[in-house]
């Protein structure tokens, strides 16, 4: 597609199918989805297309059967990606769709997995599943330990203890502590 991002060529791609030539953005996972769709929605104008060496950068018809089934794949992961971005997604449905992700993609396990790098807390995470799935009893005592802090506040809540609401400066002295 690079070569068609050049003032000429991109002008023909244009008039021929309405579209010009995008590029992928690295540092934008989704965009190699885009990317493809779009290659996939302009593969049937490029014939029209009259630009010189065109041909031999236009994928083979194995190649473009191996393209289509890369962005049904790919759709998959976007799809998992925009849940995980809607406001009604909890960790229990996070932790519920890695797994899934995980079935079909081992590979991504360093970086899905439970015990995962990213997770600062993972007797934390885990025991938030439970209660969100209602296993409370089958919490690990970590796990049990880490809920403490949820636990304290519930207590306020349930004993009636009214809640002081803290000044912006006390918060800043508390967080502090």
């Amino acid at each position: 597609m690079r070569k068609l991002s050049y003032l000429i060529a991109s002008a023909k791609l244009e008039k021929a199918t309405g579209l010009r030539a995008a590029t992928s953005n690295v540092t934008w996972w989704s965009s190699t989805s885009s990317f493809l769709k779009r290659y996939l929605r302009i593969k049937p104008d490029l014939s029209k297309v009259d630009i010189e060496d065109l041909v031999l950068l236009i994928p083979l018809s194995q190649e473009h059967k191996e393209i289509e089934e890369l962005c049904q794949r790919l759709q998959r992961l976007d799809d998992v990606t925009k849940t995980l971005q809607s406001e009604s997604c909890t960790i229990s449905d996070a932790r519920s769709l890695f797994d899934c992700v995980l079935e079909e993609y081992p590979n991504a396990s360093d970086r899905l997995s439970t015990p995962a790098p990213f997770i600062s807390c993972p007797d934390f995470e885990s025991g938030i599943c439970k209660i969100l799935e209602g296993d409370v009893d089958g919490m690990s005592r970590d796990e049990v330990e880490s809920m403490q802090c949820l636990k304290l506040i519930q207590d306020s809540f349930i004993s009636g203890a009214p809640v002081k609401d803290l000044s912006f400066t006390e918060r800043a002295l508390k967080r502090r502590k």
